[in-house]
């Protein structure tokens, strides 16, 4: 009998220190949010970004500034500055804004907040 119950109490705090090292361990976050393009840059050896911000924050502009890695020129020529989009991106939930003030994402999707805007997608 008291060797099931501590059976039974090693298996609940094995599956427990599985559970907590599953949560909250990684430095990649995955983020949605609709965001307003501000510019469309290239730098370097033809690396593609696009650099966006929440408009609907009561600072605007002001507020947390993303540049986000685009990976496909195709995705990248459809995107259109001051355009809303719904975007899906990748960053690093540990690293500071750069020099610039910017948040470095990668992007994983995005399509137009409206169907008016047009099509761009990943």
């Amino acid at each position: 009998m008291h060797r099931k119950k501590s059976f039974a109490m090693l298996t609940v705090l094995l599956l427990c220190a599985i559970a907590l090292s599953a949560c909250g361990g990684g430095r990649t976050s995955h983020t949605s949010a609709l965001l307003t393009i501000k510019e469309k840059s290239t730098e370097g050896d033809h690396q593609l970004s696009i650099t966006a911000y929440n408009s609907f924050s009561s600072q605007a502009a002001d507020s947390e500034t993303w540049k986000i890695r685009v990976d496909e020129e195709n995705t990248w020529n459809l995107i259109e500055p001051g355009g809303l989009y719904l975007i899906s991106y990748t960053h690093d939930s540990r690293k500071k804004p750069n020099e610039a003030g910017l948040i470095e994402a990668e992007l994983e999707g995005i399509k137009p907040a409206s169907d008016k805007a047009g099509t761009a997608g990943q």
